[in-house]
């Protein structure tokens, strides 16, 4: 399976050094089966 796509992180001063984060994707080779997820927001850090 493979996808492609792009996020963003936006850090606002209101709540420190927390980003928000927005990612869009799509799917390029998938299965019938997948469950696929075009939009994902986070609110967080990534390690």
């Amino acid at each position: 399976r493979a996808a492609a796509g792009f996020g963003l992180r936006v850090q606002v001063d209101f709540f420190g050094p927390v980003p928000i984060v927005f990612d869009f994707g799509f799917p390029l080779v998938k299965s019938d089966r997948d469950n696929t997820r075009v939009f994902n927001f986070a609110f967080g850090a990534s390690f």
